[in-house]
């Protein structure tokens, strides 16, 4: 780089009978310079890291690397952190997920080509990075909250072991052994001899059976449709089922000097889909919390409250002085929450007559909807078991309430039912549930979790 820069410099204070020599050896330079293959030492993860310099280490590593980190630090770097506009730089991301090829010029350095590049991200956030990222601009509008997966298991806290058993020898040595086989599979080649990714081929069974879960999805991406609110993540879902199926069948016959010689399988098709379902409540919840408030946030935390205290009634004071140290320092912010579980049926405040004289004023006081206790213990039989299926189905399931069900007798209030949608589904469309109901009036937000 040294001795192109020289020539470079030389070239151009040159006399007009030299320039053209100079020239010819400064091109010659940049040709070898371009041509040079400084090995570097291998690298296969990276966490704090620009997107600028996420293109360098995809163009050191033959176009495969992965970013994982346990904090959200990502999505501001993605936003521009360090740049001097603060503008989203997220090309990188996107073509390293598509494998579209990535070319970066910059002034100051050499040009970088990355063909085919393939990025891996894997991030373990707290629910509020979640719920922040439709914020971030241009995530949603270029795609980007689109490719990723989503998984949003309960929260264990106040259930864990204390003291779990650890993993065995035996499975720790077979994973070992297993990961280094995955990392010591060669790349294949093409015609030039640089690094290509090689092809997986499907058996019949298994092209089958991935048409018919394309049949199966396709309607649910209509306007109308469960998933008619996030066709730009689940009309990637297929694509997503294919690639999981890909990483299950490398790692099945990661043992073989050539897994990519026999051909995917219909069981690791059908393995694949299964994850790809458990997939799809998971998403909800995720594009859901996503567009929620802190309202909704602060109204599930009652919701939660209630179900760990096991209360039918209570007083908005005593739900203040429970849990004014931990939630809500100020009362605005509890009774906020408290007027949306009221909209939507959750909870009823009880008619209460007037009081007259010295004294302390009575606090209000709220009934608890029956059916939210009902469908908390028919779900409670499934809970031995974190992150088994049926856990899902308290997000993609939607509540029907009745508030008949909880307004006292004495109470004038009209009489009528509230649909609360646990997925992010348009309420004003009532084909989106197998019983249409006329609903009443309600905000336009979402508690996606019973």
């Amino acid at each position: 780089e040294e001795a192109l820069k020289k020539a470079q410099t030389k070239a151009a204070k040159a006399k007009p009978e030299e320039r053209a020599e100079l020239i010819e050896e400064a091109i010659e330079l940049s040709r070898e310079l371009s041509e040079l293959n400084v090995s570097v030492r291998p690298r296969y993860i990276a966490d704090d890291c620009s997107p600028e310099r996420l293109a360098s280490l995809l163009s050191e590593q033959a176009g495969r690397i992965a970013l994982m980190s346990p904090e959200g630090d990502v999505f501001d770097l993605m936003a521009g952190r360090y740049s001097a506009n603060q503008a989203p730089n997220l090309g990188v991301y996107l073509k390293g997920h598509s494998g579209d090829d990535l070319r970066v010029d910059r002034v100051g350095r050499p040009p970088e080509y990355v063909p085919k590049p393939a990025l891996t991200i894997g991030l373990t956030v707290q629910p509020e990075v979640v719920r922040c990222l439709a914020e971030k601009p241009g995530f949603r509008a270029r795609g980007l909250l689109a490719r990723f997966l989503y998984s949003i298991p309960k929260s264990l806290l106040g259930l864990r072991r204390i003291n779990p058993p650890p993993v065995s020898a035996s499975i720790r040595k077979r994973y070992h052994r297993n990961v280094q086989a995955l990392l010591s599979l060669e790349y294949a080649t093409d015609s030039e001899g640089k690094p290509a990714p090689h092809v997986l081929r499907l058996d019949e069974a298994s092209h089958k059976r991935i048409q018919e879960f394309q049949v199966w999805l396709e309607p649910q991406l209509s306007e109308l449709g469960t998933l008619g609110t996030m066709t730009d993540w689940a009309g990637k879902l297929v694509g997503q089922v294919c690639r999981i199926a890909g990483i299950l069948h490398v790692a099945e016959f990661v043992q073989l000097p050539a897994p990519w010689k026999v051909r995917v399988r219909q069981q690791t098709i059908e393995r694949a889909i299964q994850i790809g379902k458990y997939l799809i409540p998971h998403a909800q919840a995720a594009f859901s919390l996503m567009g929620s408030d802190q309202t909704v946030a602060n109204a599930e935390f009652i919701l939660r409250w209630i179900k760990n205290k096991d209360v039918r009634t209570f007083s908005k004071r005593e739900l203040h002085q429970s849990t004014r140290r931990g939630r809500f320092s100020e009362i605005k912010d509890l009774e906020a929450a408290l007027d949306l579980l009221v909209d939507h049926g959750f909870v009823c405040e009880q008619i209460r007559k007037e009081v007259t004289g010295p004294g302390r004023k009575k606090s209000p006081e709220y009934e608890v909807n029956p059916h939210f206790f009902a469908r908390s213990e028919s779900n409670s039989d499934n809970d031995e078991v974190p992150g088994d299926s049926e856990d899902i189905k308290d997000i993609e399931e939607k509540a029907e309430i009745t508030k008949k069900d909880i307004i006292p007798q004495e109470s004038k209030a009209t009489e009528g039912e509230v649909k609360l949608s646990a997925s992010p589904q348009n309420p004003q469309n009532p084909q989106n549930s197998k019983n249409p109901t006329v609903s009443t009036p309600q905000p336009k937000r979402e508690i996606f979790k019973l």
